[in-house]
């Protein structure tokens, strides 16, 4: 059976993108191929992992940031690698090149929750959830969210689109920022052509909520996040979990089970 194929943006986490693909093992087995692409700069992927291929950016071996971002001096370009950044799109731009076939982009800070076998649509070009303006909504426009997002390549090379798209830059109208330049923004263009049906293009809106589990909450007060069940006990904080918690480790589906002492989710690797 053709492995279908995961491609993820890496930026300084490695131990989220290992539990994102330790979802993904959980729910869809041997059945996925993932692509990492590796943006870091302090943090890399280093685990060797079965069915994982890095592509490894760390020193711009691949996209040259420096130089490519130059070529659009238009554009302010955000700080931020993983999630809402030109980086970002010309990251997920490059792995379509590469990878050449349908693929699942997720971000590395998702944990999945159920097989997700279902997005792969060979008759649509993407599968996702779309943000759209509203109040309290610092997008312009409706935009493609990138933390589950299938995006089907040869359709939308036939169709004539592209995931990032230097011509067009989006305005963040927010009143937390005094500079009003334009941002890049991921999955702006992208969706709009969609929506328009670009020479016949179509997507598929669907509600990511109930296949994810986000790292947020914990994330916010406890670093790393995640920590693994070793000899019974929470390598996070090395205390010993109840023979309750354990049972539920071991045998946990689609529940994500946190260590009683310091909060963190706990996965069985």
């Amino acid at each position: 059976m053709k492995q279908r194929e995961v491609a993820i943006v890496h930026f300084n986490t490695p131990e989220l993108t290992e539990a994102c693909i330790y979802s993904i093992r959980k729910h869809g087995g041997e059945k996925y191929h993932i692509t990492i692409f590796d943006n870091s700069d302090e943090r890399p992927f280093t685990a060797k992992m079965d069915g994982v291929t890095v592509i490894d950016n760390t020193k711009g071996q691949v996209i040259d940031f420096n130089k490519e971002l130059s070529k659009y001096p238009k554009a302010r370009h955000g700080e931020v690698n993983n999630y809402g950044s030109d980086r970002h799109m010309m990251s997920v731009q490059k792995m379509w090149d590469i990878i050449d076939a349908p693929f699942l982009l997720l971000d590395s800070d998702v944990l999945i929750k159920q097989s997700v076998d279902f997005m792969f649509q060979d008759s649509q070009v993407a599968v996702g959830h779309v943000q759209m303006p509203q109040p309290g909504n610092n997008f312009h426009l409706g935009r493609l969210v990138p933390m589950v997002c299938y995006i089907n390549v040869p359709l939308c090379r036939k169709y004539g689109l592209t995931y990032f798209d230097p011509k067009r830059a989006w305005m963040i109208h927010s009143s937390d920022l005094q500079d009003k330049r334009n941002w890049y923004d991921t999955g702006a263009s992208f969706y709009e052509d969609i929506h328009n049906h670009k020479n016949g293009a179509h997507g598929k809106r669907i509600d990511i909520r109930p296949l994810m589990e986000h790292y947020k909450r914990i994330k916010k007060h406890i670093t790393p996040p995640l920590s693994r069940l070793v000899n019974g006990q929470c390598s996070g904080c090395n205390t010993s979990l109840p023979s309750a918690v354990l049972h539920r480790v071991r045998n946990a589906s689609d529940e994500i089970v946190e260590c009683e002492s310091c909060g963190r989710m706990i996965i069985r690797m």
